[in-house]
């Protein structure tokens, strides 16, 4: 294993993952399922909230779980009490006749 190889960095578990599979960006979003450019995005941290299913659908690619590719920041809990936004408060209950 030369030097370049012991010190490489990866800007995610994404990109880390990829490299121990042995497979491109392109090969890694056709198994997948998903665009190139999403998945490059995805793997450079660009989307703030792409939501869950495109990494369902690559951790079945690479045959690793879910939990083995969420960022350890994405796991932290906000601080604070977490608002409701844009939902009307709940109605009162009438009982059923």
């Amino acid at each position: 294993m030369g030097s370049e190889a012991r010190t490489k960095k990866w800007n995610s578990k994404l990109a880390w993952w990829r490299d121990q599979v042995g497979l491109t960006q392109q090969q890694l979003a056709d198994r997948a399922g998903i665009e190139l450019k999403m998945y490059q995005r995805l793997e450079r941290k660009e989307i703030a909230n792409p939501g869950i299913r495109p990494y369902f659908q690559l951790a079945e690619a690479l045959g690793v779980t879910l939990e083995e590719l969420l960022e350890p920041e994405w796991r932290q809990p906000k601080k604070g009490p977490r608002k409701r936004q844009g939902l009307a408060p709940e109605s009162p209950r009438r009982p059923l006749s």
